[in-house]
């Protein structure tokens, strides 16, 4: 299953999801470093990559994949923050189709073009 980009993805101007919108440059930089954080959720049983601001953040549940080596990754909300994203073959898929390794070690784009080419599954 491959993820679907939705309303609420990262975009210029204001959040996709709530229509707010900066008053500054400091609060413009703000949203679009909230927006940019990418959110994997499911809606309508499709995985879906959503952006947020403060403002549209999921209540419940959330967890994060974790690049082994920089600590950087998704964020998984709603029924997605008790997968295991090596096992979960709509998150798993996700990430192999952006380029993450999952094995030996959850490795993303970046470290793996500096840490060596892991394994892609």
């Amino acid at each position: 299953m491959s993820a679907v980009a939705r309303r609420g993805s990262p975009t210029g101007g204001g959040c996709p999801g709530c229509g707010a919108r900066s008053s500054s440059v400091e609060s413009a930089a703000r949203l679009r470093a909230e927006l940019a954080v990418r959110w994997l959720v499911r809606e309508a049983g499709e995985l879906v990559v959503r952006g947020f601001c403060r403002g549209c953040v999921p209540s419940g549940p959330v967890s994060e994949v974790v690049c082994a080596y920089c600590g950087d990754g998704p964020l998984l909300a709603g029924a997605l923050a008790d997968a295991d994203p090596t096992a979960d073959s709509a998150v798993g898929g996700w990430l192999v189709a952006q380029g993450w390794a999952l094995d030996p070690v959850m490795t993303c784009p970046p470290c793996r073009q500096v840490f060596g080419r892991a394994r892609s599954s």
